[in-house]
């Protein structure tokens, strides 16, 4: 945190400078002196976060580090910290911030945490005039994530506050709180020392959405904030190195992992914006020698040519990760809601629009998103068992879900009907498969990961009403960068509980044959998939002496059934089955298998993890609705190996070291579905779902079109699936 001086944190909890210099000579009889050496510090925690009733108890907890005195301020009041004690109740009749000074033998510090006592938990008025023109019934789960924004902040960091801010300024409560803390005290640590971080993406559209320039409710955000932010603001965009700069010359090389390059680029975009038009920052330099403007004028250059490039190409290198790609989307909204640039506008709309139809096609009814991801790490995590993406169910109102705080309650955003409709019907989309292309081959350096535009990560998945099978398909002739191909997931997802799934992954040990903590795994597996059979084996890409070959059984599938070497689950309306076709398997919870206390153990674990894999879904109507059936047909059927190769229902597995690659690469769309089309470097997107069509042309850099009514000529896709599954029958 930011330390700063005694008098300066006094005076900003509402203390007088007489009060505030008496705070330093408090009775040393009463401190709490400890006798070690070293720096003083401290931490301070409170609960709740937030009190919706004035004068409701939290409780103050605190640790101390070589300090021989200490003192909280809050609100113009000073209490001694007594010695041995480490908490006490507090009882905020408004959002407090309570400060902690500490003095030790080594200097001073500083810690301090909010509570938030809202003003109100609804709107003045609703919906604003920048959200008037949605949907009713998005319009009130709007207001309920924006309420959730206030009800359930927690102000333990200037990332949290920004979060506050933005759903209490929309709100119009707690302003002059919330206007105090960003012109006195905000930040701390917002950014990196290099550039700016991920956190920023809020702090834009804070500033994006409140200052009195450019701001939808300006006014809000006081002068003191305003100028303050932008201080800022200018701090760190003004750093000139060279890494960070706009690179005309290559849009595909990334300064870290590709959300990060996305919020730290779209950041220097709007900052440079900003600052430009500010009377008090337009006309000075940054490091560099540069101006503000003529920053703006290359990032709006290099990010227009960005999106040509994603559209032409593929869109997410980190695709569909639960947790990064939303940072990557972000930039995109930040840029389509506040950039000045109206072609720079249409185009992050339009990639919006993208973004949200490859989803919509690959989610069920109840939200989940299925087909490969890269960056679910680690895999003993909410990711793996079933993560929420709350913009996407902002829009989409999955069934079961409910509105939680979100980037897109505050934008103006909405996708055309046929994204909608592509979404919310899940079962009128029939069954298909899918394949995309997208960024991910390349090499990694120090300075960052460069993109090989012409070559391709691939995506194939195999959708349905009840399930949905996907996996990444190798080239064996390429390498992947590391924000690509770390942490790939595959297996199956299903339309029953949110979290219900089956998935292999790679384990990796330390020296003593302990579960690493680190799990950095990149290109785990090598795998082939035909519509509902996926079969997968450990990888070769890299030495994997010390780990093991997993697959996760969500504790929450309705039913699981072992008869070696398959096990058979079921999940609502789908079946599925799991074959290891080399050496026997333990379950890790061996007593409770998957339904044990600890969801960190509902694995199998392979005896020889080099043994091929075999996956099968399949919709419980395809067998009558009969499970015995579903089992037995699978179990007459017949496995051949020989050699490397592994053949099962007509779909060959050639091994890992000559990868299991059954499509033509060079011949593959960008996006290629019955729903999203894209010729491969065409720019020109077509989506459709039954007589409701879109078109988004990137095609011309200075003139993109979005038609939401285009004529629906032989170039766009059916608009609806008709691929059946493989059916098994017995013998």
């Amino acid at each position: 945190m930011r330390i700063l001086t005694l008098l300066t944190v006094l005076l900003l909890a509402g203390l007088s400078q007489a009060n505030a210099q008496d705070a330093g000579r408090l009775n040393p009889e009463k401190q709490p002196i400890v006798r070690e050496s070293g720096p003083a510090g401290c931490d301070i925690a409170v609960r709740p976060s937030v009190v919706l009733k004035p004068g409701e108890k939290v409780h103050l907890t605190w640790a101390l580090r070589n300090a021989n005195s200490a003192t909280i301020v809050h609100d113009g009041n000073l209490i001694e910290v007594e010695p041995g004690k480490n908490s006490r109740d507090e009882t905020p009749s408004r959002t407090t911030t309570y400060t902690m000074f500490v003095t030790g033998g080594e200097g001073v510090a500083t810690c301090q945490v909010s509570v938030a006592v809202p003003e109100r938990t609804q709107p003045l008025q609703w919906p604003p005039a920048l959200l008037a023109s949605m949907p009713p019934d998005y319009l009130e789960r709007a207001r309920e994530s924006l309420t959730h924004g206030i009800t359930a902040a927690k102000l333990v960091s200037d990332y949290g506050w920004t979060q506050y801010a933005i759903a209490a300024l929309l709100f119009g409560q707690d302003v002059d709180k919330v206007n105090r803390y960003f012109t006195h005290v905000w930040p701390f640590q917002s950014y990196s020392v290099e550039d700016f971080g991920l956190f920023s993406l809020g702090d834009i559209r804070l500033y994006g959405l409140f200052n009195d320039r450019t701001g939808a409710f300006p006014g809000r955000l006081a002068k003191g904030a305003q100028r303050n932010i932008e201080e800022e603001f200018f701090k760190v965009g003004a750093r000139g190195k060279a890494r960070y700069g706009a690179d005309l010359g290559n849009v595909w090389k990334l300064q870290a992992s590709e959300n990060h390059s996305f919020a730290a680029w779209s950041s220097r975009l709007l900052v440079s914006q900003f600052l430009k038009n500010s009377p008090a920052f337009a006309t000075r330099t940054f490091d560099d020698g540069r101006t503000p403007a003529q920053h703006y004028a290359d990032w709006r250059e290099f990010w227009s040519r960005v999106m040509d490039e994603r559209a032409k190409r593929g869109l997410y290198i980190e695709v569909g990760s639960p947790t990064y790609e939303k940072y990557s989307r972000g930039a995109l909204q930040n840029i389509r809601d506040f950039s000045e640039d109206a072609v720079l506008r249409q185009k992050a709309e339009m990639l919006l629009d993208l973004t949200y139809a490859l989803a919509a096609q690959e989610s069920l009814a109840n939200g989940v998103r299925g087909g490969a991801k890269s960056r679910v790490r680690p895999f003993r995590s909410t990711a793996i068992r079933g993560g929420q993406d709350t913009n996407y169910n902002l829009i989409f109102d999955p069934s079961g879900s409910r509105p939680l705080y979100s980037m897109q309650a505050t934008s103006s955003y909405f996708p055309p009907p046929v994204i909608l409709r592509l979404g919310k019907d899940s079962v009128a989309r029939g069954s298909y498969s899918m394949v995309q292309r997208g960024p991910g081959a390349g090499s990694d350096t120090t300075a960052g990961a460069t993109i090989d535009p012409s070559r391709s990560a691939v995506r194939y998945s195999f959708v349905t009403p009840s399930y949905i099978l996907g996996s990444f398909i190798d080239d064996p002739d390429q390498r992947y960068v590391g924000s690509h191909a770390q942490h790939r997931w595959q297996g199956v997802v299903f339309d029953g509980d949110t979290g219900a799934r089956i998935a292999p992954q790679i384990t990796r040990l330390d020296q003593a044959g302990a579960v690493d903590p680190r799990q950095r795994v990149p290109n785990g597996f090598a795998s082939v998939q035909d519509r509902n059979v996926l079969i997968t084996q450990r990888s070769n890409y890299q030495n994997w002496d010390r780990s093991r070959t997993d697959v996760y059984f969500s504790g929450t599938l309705d039913l699981l059934e072992e008869e070696e070497p398959w096990i058979f689950t079921r999940e609502g309306d789908a079946y599925a089955a799991v074959r290891i076709v080399d050496g026997s398997y333990r379950w890790l919870d061996q007593t409770h298998r998957n339904k044990g206390p600890n969801t960190d153990r509902h694995f199998i674990t392979l005896a020889n993890p080099d043994s091929p894999m075999i996956i099968v879904a399949g919709a419980a109507s395809d067998y009558g609705n009969d499970f015995e059936k579903f089992k037995s047909t699978l179990k007459s059927q017949s496995v051949q190996r020989d050699g490397a190769t592994t053949r099962f229902a007509g779909v060959t597995f050639l091994g890992p070291k000559r990868s299991s690659v059954h499509l033509d690469f060079s011949k593959l769309r960008t996006f290629d579905s019955p729903f999203v089309r894209s010729d491969w470097e065409s720019g020109v997107i077509y989506i459709r779902r039954a007589q409701d069509g879109l078109l988004l042309d990137f095609s011309i850099p200075d003139t993109p079109i979005k038609d939401i009514s285009p004529a629906l000529t032989p170039s766009f896709p059916s608009g609806v699936g008709e691929a059946h599954p493989i059916l098994f029958q017995g013998r």
